[in-house]
């Protein structure tokens, strides 16, 4: 199983970049799987503290001058399980400025993601609008930045406007995707029908005070039920499946 062999490398602090997000896209695939099963959220977020915090592990460990921050999937995840601890330790250890080889739209939303999360975030108001800003320089179109500028302007009639059309916009590219015979299967099977994204949404929306919209498309209203889930364990990454305790032996990837 592809997170169990990269596993014993992130923990031993030798894993790569790729390890870290490859064993975060299985933890993400196998909690909505479970959430699909059960009609349950709980399952679905402790796996989606797996991705955020070996994630976390993995950005905080690595050296200044290769800390990607644009990489938003597992900020995404972290966000939504409700991992604001992981969140905040990224949040510290995050560069200032863009590695040269980070899409800039990339980097700047995740820098949202990690404002608009963060305990302070009233307080870190003039920071956002400046990342607002410059993003809305180079794709003002954009429908991240459309819900992280909903989010912080406390606009739910915005924020539910967007959430649908993203919504609709993933259902689309997979349709196309299955249409042309170049699709992911497992990605079909499981977060082609529940967005962690917009789990992620509806959480900082839950933050903010911010309305959410009960009916939406690869968003079930049970997926956002956060009280029916406790805090996530912060070193639940280190196991995978639960349970399964994973020794470090040899190099890694």
């Amino acid at each position: 199983m592809a997170a169990q062999e990269r596993l014993p490398f992130l923990l031993a602090g030798t894993g790569t970049e790729r390890a870290a997000l490859e064993y975060g896209q299985m933890a993400r695939r196998v909690g909505v799987g479970l959430y699909l099963n059960s009609g349950m959220p709980g399952p679905m977020f402790e796996y989606l503290g797996k991705s955020a915090g070996a994630w976390g592990h993995f950005y905080t460990k690595c050296p200044e001058g290769s800390r990607v921050l644009g990489r938003f999937e597992p900020l995404l995840d972290a966000v939504a399980c409700g991992d604001f601890g992981t969140l905040r330790a990224i949040d510290g250890a995050a560069a200032a400025l863009r590695e040269p080889l980070e899409y800039e739209e990339e980097h700047l939303y995740a820098r949202l993601l990690l404002a608009l999360s963060a305990g302070d975030a009233d307080a870190r108001g003039p920071e956002v609008e400046a990342v607002l800003e410059r993003y809305t320089e180079l794709n003002g179109g954009e429908l991240r930045l459309a819900a992280c500028k909903a989010l912080h302007e406390r606009d739910g009639a915005a924020l539910a406007e967007t959430a649908s059309d993203f919504a609709e916009s993933l259902v689309e590219l997979l349709e196309e995707q299955v249409a042309s015979g170049q699709y992911d299967m497992d990605h079909r099977a499981t977060t082609g029908k529940v967005s962690v994204e917009l789990v992620a949404w509806a959480r900082l929306a839950s933050q903010r005070a911010v309305g959410w919209p009960h009916s939406l498309r690869l968003c079930p209203p049970t997926a956002v039920r956060f009280d029916l889930a406790g805090p996530v364990n912060a070193e639940g990454w280190k196991t995978f499946p639960i349970g399964g305790d994973l020794t470090p032996s040899g190099g890694g990837r």
